[in-house]
């Protein structure tokens, strides 16, 4: 066999020899040693392609071995890596259900998951689209039964793996070298016996050929149940607050508007009615009889996986050898939400004249209908297809340099379709002209004051979107390493390379939902490609070595040049430094410049219609330059204008345009391994990141703001708002995806770890790691205002960005036991939009306080082939916070837990 091996920066198992090491969590930086390492082969680390005796990095990595996974008791390495404190903002997991699509994803530093490249093996991973504005890959795909190990490079990586890698990069490492088999199974259920999870695989593996092959398979086996909203206290009722004259805060319940009935405003009296069934009754609109939506939507989504995969390498000759990966992934996944509003394109509801014969009330009115009729909940059900191999020819020369040559083909197919949905082109002509509609043959009048509809008004309105969805990844990949020549203090290393890459997205849904005529939206169907040619060099270079005060220096250097069908050449290099004065401290650095290209949906997505909450800056003008805007812009009066929904018609579509982002990134730190104190390592860096073009749509909230604050509405901006309508509402507004945000962030990360004896046969181990959030900024585009998003929840990102965030964990272990507790501490923060007091206008936020998870867990090994594992998440059942920011059970899913206290067991078994 070929003697290279893929190995992370930190090998646990090397760190310490005590019992306890086998079972700690560790994220510690790639070059903490805290006592003398035995002698390794040559091994990769993430963030570098040139091969290493030693385990050096200039840049901060993270690893979290399969130790880690077990003790954490979770089945899915997305929720493990999504409490590392370095993620934050916008991720989606199996709790997200408005808003998600059964994705599990990533976001490094809250810039995004787009922003966070994520490699299997050092290669990459076939990505998906998750809320139709980006793609990005879910981790749920990779099995965590054959995941070794995971890297995490909190730095930018472009010169190193090209685009995305301006978050850092996510490296996870599969098993090279497994024998035997093995048998897992796991079960867990929630406090109130609900959210039920299942877990089983099975992996069997070693050598054959007389040694000269090797490889293992693996099956596995997922399922999650759903925890509905109405089952819990906190998600029950949809919540929003108010600030009281006492300075308090009085949180309260708030349905919907959108009735299954009917909501008719009536314009001339300005009253708002919730109709009776029978459509001829009414009573006045309040909190009493507003949609409770909650009643139908998911806290845990429920989602099914099924897995095969496998690895096998062949020595074909001396030093030449042929490997090769599969893997397949089918998963099966729903949210689901009430019935869906009735929203006609360019209005907020129906507007029904008073000579329409189903009009009650003689007068126009403004109708707002929820269908409930058409089916009991609006159901999103996703079937997903994720292929990818890997075929790769690789071996050494004159035992100096490692070559391979690899092609990698990755294809994800979705097949998706939405329940309980209404055409509203029946609904048009059914209820908005229904003596036309009588004398159409095949045209059904329908009355939607009230919900006595029959069964031909059903079928004629019942619809079922169907979508289908194809995202392929082609990649042809040459790589040299080597020693060139050797200098005083040590080899000069060199890493090469080319690479040719193809991304391609195809995108096909109905054809009513295709002519504006779904109830969900409009949404147009799509294609597109591109190719890039890659060519990289990487150089390290040792400076002094083993002298007084200088016990090691040296720089890294890389490049990388892309050449992209779309966007043309782009240039990426990095630069760093270490420096060690003694064996005990070692600082370092890394200054790079960054990329991310746009992505294939970015450039060719279709036209889609969004529906974001909203504030009419008309409603309440802060100024008398609002107020004549407003005035131009059909508001008869702004003093006395109510806004009537909280949600405004967008639309969104690809941009074939668009340039790439460029970023700026540092990285500063220190290693403090001290020789006076055994088993000790300590980690500290800094970093701080610039983008600039980033790629987002235009924020419909922005557009309003700054197109109404402009002088006789002279902002570009304006221009994307389309004519409000005859009352002054708004209609639609236009939010195009170009190169118009950028962003700065910077914070510091922390480790400790820490192990020693414990009487004659124990051991303890100890992990402190953190962060601490300094900046975290948005220009939304060119000229306006930086917005500052640090310590606030909501706004840029929907998640929590808090200032603090912890880990850590204690274990005690025996030769045949162990006992782990772990805690995870997310800061305070406030919520990042206002709400305004009904008497005095004074703007609140919701304050959010600081949370602490403890869990525990033990286990117990019956012999070298058995253990049991029983462990409890959440012990103290903490509630996640209320805040108004989000519309999602009226938290965050993606920070904090959803569920409560939760029970497993798991069986593990090796032979």
């Amino acid at each position: 066999m070929i003697k290279r091996r893929h190995m992370g920066g930190t090998r646990q198992r090397v760190l310490m020899s005590s019992a306890a090491m086998a079972l700690a969590m560790t994220t510690v930086a790639a070059n903490a040693q805290p006592v003398a390492q035995p002698v390794v082969e040559e091994v990769l680390v993430t963030g570098t392609r040139i091969m290493r005796s030693d385990l050096t990095s200039a840049a901060p990595i993270s690893v979290l071995d399969e130790e880690v996974f077990a003790q954490k008791g979770l089945l899915s390495i997305a929720d493990i890596l999504q409490e590392i404190p370095q993620m934050s903002g916008s991720q989606t997991t199996a709790q997200t259900n408005n808003g998600g699509r059964g994705v599990s994803s990533i976001n490094l530093r809250g810039l995004g998951s787009q922003r966070t490249l994520i490699l299997v093996n050092g290669r990459r991973m076939v990505a998906t689209d998750n809320l139709g504005t980006s793609l990005t890959v879910d981790l749920n795909n990779i099995p965590q039964a054959i995941i070794e190990r995971v890297e995490v490079l909190r730095d930018g990586a472009s010169a190193i793996y090209g685009s995305d890698a301006i978050g850092g990069v996510i490296n996870i490492i599969t098993k090279q070298d497994f024998e035997g088999l093995s048998i897992n199974g796991q079960v867990g259920t929630s406090e109130e016996g609900d959210g039920e999870q299942y877990g089983a695989d099975m992996t069997a593996g070693g050598k054959f050929a007389d040694g000269r092959g090797k490889g293992w398979v693996n099956v596995s086996y997922y399922k999650t149940k759903p925890i509905y909203s109405k089952d819990r206290k906190f998600s029950a009722f949809p919540k929003d607050a108010d600030l009281l004259d006492d300075g308090t805060v009085d949180v309260y319940s708030f349905g919907s508007s959108f009735t299954p009935t009917g909501t008719a405003f009536r314009l001339e009296t300005g009253d708002a009615v919730v109709m009776d069934p029978d459509g001829e009754g009414f009573s006045p609109l309040s909190n009493d009889n507003r949609f409770n939506y909650s009643d139908y939507m998911y806290i845990f989504a429920p989602q099914e996986r099924k897995t095969i995969s496998g690895q096998v390498e062949y020595e074909l000759m001396d030093n030449v050898s042929v490997y090769a990966e599969g893997l397949y992934v089918k998963r099966e996944s729903q949210q689901q939400l009430a019935p869906p509003p009735l929203v006609v394109p360019n209005t907020v509801g129906f507007y029904v004249p008073a000579d329409n014969p189903f009009n009650p009330f003689g007068e126009d009115v403004l109708l707002l209908r929820r269908l409930a009729d058409v089916g009991a909940v609006r159901q999103y059900k996703q079937e997903v297809n994720t292929y990818r191999m890997v075929v790769c020819l690789k071996g050494e020369i004159d035992d100096r340099w490692n070559w391979d040559l690899s092609y990698m083909n990755g294809r994800n197919e979705v097949s998706a379709n939405v329940f309980g949905l209404g055409r509203l082109d029946n609904i048009n002509r059914g209820f908005l002209d229904p003596v036309g509609c009588a004398a159409t043959p095949g045209c059904v009048p329908i009355n939607l004051f009230g919900s006595n509809l029959s069964q031909d008004q059903l079928d004629a309105i019942r619809y079922t979107s169907f979508e289908h969805q194809t995202v392929q990844q082609d990649v042809g990949e040459f790589n040299i390493t080597g020693n060139v020549f050797e200098l005083p203090a040590g080899n000069v290393g060199l890493a090469a390379g080319a690479a040719w890459r193809r991304e391609s997205y195809h995108d096909d849904v109905d054809s009513i939902t295709e002519s504006g005529a779904s109830s969900d939206g409009e949404r147009l169907s799509s294609s597109g490609h591109y190719d890039v040619k890659e060519i990289y060099g990487e150089l390290s270079i040792p400076l002094v070595s083993k002298q007084d005060f200088a016990e090691y220096l040296g720089v890294d250097l890389a490049g990388r040049y892309s050449d992209y069908s779309t966007i043309g050449g782009v240039f990426s290099w990095k630069v760093g430094a270490q420096y060690a004065p003694t064996t005990d401290v070692r600082f370092r650095g890394v200054y790079s410049r960054a990329f991310r290209a746009p992505d294939a949906l970015e450039l060719f997505a279709g036209r889609k219609i969004n529906f974001p909450t909203f504030q009419d800056p008309c409603e309440s003008p802060a100024s008398a330059t609002v107020i004549a805007n407003c005035i131009a812009q059909g508001v008869a009066d702004p003093l006395d204008f109510e806004q009537r929904d909280s949600q405004v018609n967008t639309v969104e579509e690809g941009n074939a345009d668009l340039s790439e982002e460029k970023a700026k990134t540092w990285t500063i730190g220190v290693v403090f391994t001290p020789s006076a104190v055994e088993n000790l390592a300590i980690t500290l860096d800094y970093y701080w990141i610039s983008l600039k073009d980033a790629i987002d749509p235009v924020d419909a909230q922005t557009v309003l703001d700054q197109c109404l604050s402009s002088t006789d509405l002279s902002s570009p901006l304006c221009a994307l708002i389309e004519p409000r309508d005859a009352v002054g509402q708004l209609t639609r507004i236009l939010t195009p995806t170009a190169n118009i945000g950028s962003f700065k962030t910077s914070g510091i990360d922390w480790s400790v770890l820490y192990g020693h004896k414990l009487g004659n046969s124990g051991a303890m181990q100890y992990n402190w790691s953190g962060t601490y959030l300094l900046k975290l900024e948005k220009v939304p585009f060119p000229g306006a205002p930086a917005v500052k998003y640090d310590g606030y929840t909501g706004g840029l990102n929907i998640n929590a960005n808090p200032h603090w965030r912890m880990n850590w964990s204690a274990t005690y272990s025996e030769e045949n036991w162990h006992l782990t507790y772990t805690g995870r501490f997310i800061g305070s923060s406030k919520s990042f939009t206002t709400r305004d007091n009904s008497t005095t206008g004074e703007s609140v936020r919701s304050k959010i306080s600081a949370y602490t998870y403890h869990d525990l867990q033990g286990g117990y090994r019956f012999n070298d082939n058995v253990q049991l594992v029983l462990g409890v998440r959440n012990i103290f059942d903490k509630k996640p916070p209320f805040f108004f920011d989000y519309e999602d059970n009226n938290s965050d899913p993606a920070t904090y837990d959803m569920v409560g206290r939760f029970y497993y067991g798991a069986i593990r078994t090796n032979f």
